[in-house]
């Protein structure tokens, strides 16, 4: 379950150019090579097994403006391909190469229907030396939160974050008031995963756990506890 996610995880950070923002995992990825576009493409199709996270969005851009197109892969599968400018000079102008000729006419024509549509179409632009592109895409820990509610325990109101010094940010950010609101949903249970840990703490209702001390006996031993003096 976390374990197999927790390893996608680990390999798309070494991967990419990541930055966490609070609980938002970035990536944002310059002068893009076409096989790292077929590759972080499959990345974020494994990733969205478990969660949709956000849009990934391409922007490729001709030397000397002759065009520029935004490609957003949306969360829901769907593909859109902006036309922001287009000299509209004809393929064999713009490119020598037969496959560049062919990606300009599908993603002039928005024919990039599918997984494999845009995957080589991009890489067929993006091995031109006319053409850049550059992609953003985000994971929000929301996203993770939902699917480890999904899958530990939906009466359980879990937060998951990519970095310790993530949860201590939002813990200083509260003020007193709001201390009890953000340990507690409804009397409930709360559980933080968090990346960064090395062990687990926990007591009758609150609990931190690094992802791979969620395994069977010690997470039932959180969620079956009753009080802070149990043993």
């Amino acid at each position: 379950m976390l374990s197999e996610l927790e390893e996608i995880f680990d390999e798309f950070i070494d991967r990419w150019d990541t930055e966490v923002s609070g609980r938002i995992l970035k990536v944002r990825q310059q002068s893009l090579t076409e096989q790292e576009i077929k590759d972080i493409i499959l990345d974020i199709d494994s990733l969205r097994q478990y969660f949709s996270g956000r849009n990934l969005i391409v922007n490729l851009q001709y030397e000397h403006n002759a065009f520029d197109y935004t490609i957003i892969w949306e969360s829901n599968g769907n593909i859109i391909a902006q036309r922001n400018s287009d000299s509209d000079l004809p393929p064999d102008r713009l490119f020598s190469e037969e496959d560049a000729r062919l990606g300009i006419e599908v993603l002039r024509d928005n024919r990039i229907t599918s997984i494999d549509d845009l995957q080589v179409s991009l890489a067929d632009l993006l091995e031109a030396a006319e053409v850049n592109g550059d992609l953003r895409y985000d994971i929000p820990a929301e996203s993770v939160d939902r699917y480890l509610e999904y899958k530990i325990d939906k009466n359980v109101r879990i937060s998951y974050y990519f970095t310790e010094e993530g949860l201590k940010l939002d813990s200083e950010e509260l003020d007193l008031s709001e201390v009890k609101d953000f340990y507690y949903a409804n009397d409930a249970k709360r559980l933080f995963v968090v990346r960064e840990l090395d062990q687990p703490v926990y007591g009758s209702s609150i609990g931190f756990f690094p992802p791979s001390q969620i395994d069977n006996r010690l997470l039932r031993k959180f969620l079956n506890r009753t009080s802070i003096y149990d043993k």
